[in-house]
Parts: structure tokens; C-alpha cells; sequence
């Protein structure tokens, strides 16, 4: 398994290829989002002891989400299964604790 550190690297660079990929491409990457998610399940098992996660990766993680649903609203196959899951998520992270 993973370090923090590296995780958070992790995420932050799935989450700058899925934006920049939906920019290029306008279509929300599926396997991308599913290496995300990945990373942030482990991310919400390391983490579950800290009380404070960073301001950066809160506001990457809330931009993505941000993209993603505006990303959906565009798209003629509307499955909202992987977005849901997506929320879930982050909210997970989101749940630990305070930003710092």
C-alpha cells in the first residue's frame, strides 16, 4: 500500500487527467474515475485517524466534482452511477475533518 504522500500525488494527478481529458474530449473517462475512486478509498483508510486534510486537495477534489456534473449535464448517456459513487467518495474524504 501506498504512503499519504504519494497517494495524495496519486489523486491529484488522476484528477488533473480527467479534467484536462474532459476538456480535449467533452466525455466524462470512466477507467479513470475508477482509478480515482480507488485511490480515494485507500486515501479514506489511511487518513481515518488524521483530523485535518490539505485546502489543496479539498479544492481539487470539489473542482473535479464540479466538472464532472457540468461535464454531465452535456452528455447524451446520462448514467449517473459512476458520479454518485464519485460524491460518495469525496465525501468520505470530506467527512474526516477540517481543511488545513
Amino acid at each position: 500500500m501506498k504512503n499519504e504522500i504519494e497517494l495524495i500525488n496519486d489523486i491529484l494527478m488522476s484528477i488533473h487527467k480527467i479534467v484536462v481529458f474532459m476538456r480535449k474530449e467533452r466525455i466524462i473517462p470512466k477507467d479513470q474515475l475508477l482509478i480515482l475512486l480507488s485511490d480515494l478509498e485507500d486515501y479514506s483508510m489511511i487518513s481515518s485517524e488524521k483530523e485535518f486534510i490539505s485546502k489543496k486537495l479539498a479544492y481539487d477534489l470539489f473542482y473535479l466534482y464540479n466538472c464532472v456534473i457540468s461535464q454531465l449535464s452535456f452528455q447524451e448517456d446520462k448514467e449517473t452511477s459512476l458520479v454518485t459513487e464519485l460524491y460518495m467518495k469525496i465525501s468520505s474524504v470530506f467527512n474526516k475533518g477540517l481543511y488545513q
